[in-house]
């Protein structure tokens, strides 16, 4: 298991999906914060309308209708293809969540509203957004942390050596189709530093040529490099 992440075998994840029920898979899902809107929100904020911090946040999705699944369905649908819609926002708040050792929050843009004098606004404190499927186990965030360390250290993302920081994560790559044409969305998301993890970043990159380089990878790269310049004192 640990080395078919490192290589994003799909041959690995296509056979332990078809092991699976849509409902598991469902569930654990749900665990990580996907399949639904995960961004700040409030209630009649200071007593007005319903605040979104992300307004224009989509849900995602595992299954259109998980009552109509084949063996077919579960294997492209844990590969990460099929009816599988994950925002980045989405994608870089799982990572969090694992380093929260499987507890979901929900990601902010403010964390507080001060008047020009410095005094204090208001406060939009962080929020949890547990379901009644529960959350990952600690165990299991470790683990799934770990291996993303391999994928840095041995896999797909090797690049990533050469970084500003020890960094982890995972490469992706989903197929598409557009004006008759095939193309690849890629993806990298991980963390970084991996001694003491401060950042989590998704990076996706649309309508990529088949077979062409993961730039999200690179991209990823950049990012961290520019947050360890910016703290130093985190290498």
């Amino acid at each position: 298991m640990e080395q078919g992440f490192a290589y994003s075998c799909n041959n690995v994840f296509a056979t332990l999906g078809e092991r699976l029920s849509a409902r598991s898979i469902e569930l654990t899902a749900a665990r990580l914060g996907l399949g639904r809107k995960i961004g700040w929100h409030e209630e009649k904020f200071m007593g007005g309308k319903d605040l979104w911090q992300f307004d224009h946040e989509e849900k995602g999705d595992v299954f259109h209708n998980s009552n109509s699944v084949d063996g077919g369905v579960l294997a492209q649908t844990a590969i990460g293809q099929r009816d599988v819609l994950v925002s980045p926002l989405q994608a870089a708040n799982m990572i969090v969540t694992l380093l929260h050792q499987g507890r979901v929050t929900s990601p902010r843009l403010v964390s507080e509203i001060r008047f020009r004098d410095g005094s204090l606004l208001t406060q939009m404190p962080e929020h949890r957004v547990p379901t009644s499927a529960g959350q990952v186990s600690p165990r299991t965030s470790s683990l799934l942390l770990s291996w993303m360390k391999e994928v840095v250290e041995s896999g797909t993302g090797r690049s990533l050596r050469q970084a500003d920081w020890h960094l982890a994560g995972k490469s992706g790559t989903a197929q598409v189709a557009k004006s008759d044409k095939n193309y690849n969305h890629q993806w990298f998301i991980g963390y970084g530093p991996t001694e003491k993890p401060k950042y989590a970043v998704s990076v996706l990159v649309q309508y990529r040529p088949e077979g062409s380089e993961n730039q999200a990878t690179a991209l990823f790269r950049h990012t961290m490099d520019l947050l360890a310049a910016y703290r130093p004192e985190q290498i």
